[in-house]
């Protein structure tokens, strides 16, 4: 096992840690804007555990998935900005 295959495992496993506490908080979150933000950093999270894979796996058809995701995590959090500024002024 390779020092670049040993760090690449030590921050998996870290994402995966940041994905439990992350989805305690989704669940847990007092208000809407908290789940968001936990939402947000899952998705951030899936994103460094997809690029993970990519160098683990010399595949980068993984990176093209990293990058749709997070194309689609940034339309979702500026759609629910919109939604959040529509709704105070009502």
């Amino acid at each position: 096992m390779t020092t670049l295959e040993l760090f690449l495992d030590g921050a998996a496993v870290l994402l995966a840690l940041a994905v439990v506490l992350t989805f305690i908080r989704i669940v847990r979150g007092p208000s809407l804007a908290d789940r968001v933000v936990g939402f947000e950093l899952l998705s951030a999270a899936a994103i460094g555990i997809i690029a993970i894979a990519s160098v683990r796996f010399h595949d980068a058809v993984f990176i093209d998935v990293a990058l749709l995701l997070s194309l689609l995590a940034f339309v979702s959090t500026v759609a629910f900005a919109r939604f959040l500024d529509r709704r105070d002024e009502a």
